[in-house]
C-alpha cells in the first residue's frame, strides 16, 4: 500500500510540473507578443516624429 502510495504523490508531482511548464509557456508566449508590441512602438517613435504622426 505504501509503494502505490508514493507513486501517486510521485505522479502528482509529475502532473504538477507539466502543468506549471504549459503555463510558463503561455506566459513567456504572451511576453514575447507584448515585448514585439513595444519594440514596434518603439520603433515609430524613433523614427517618426510626433508631428508626422498627429
Amino acid at each position: 500500500m505504501t509503494n502505490n502510495s508514493e507513486y501517486e504523490k510521485r505522479c502528482f508531482i509529475v502532473i504538477c510540473f507539466v502543468s506549471l511548464e504549459s503555463d510558463l509557456l503561455q506566459i513567456s508566449e504572451r511576453l514575447n507578443g507584448e515585448r514585439e508590441k513595444y519594440e514596434t512602438e518603439a520603433e515609430i517613435n524613433n523614427y517618426i516624429s510626433k508631428e508626422t504622426i498627429k
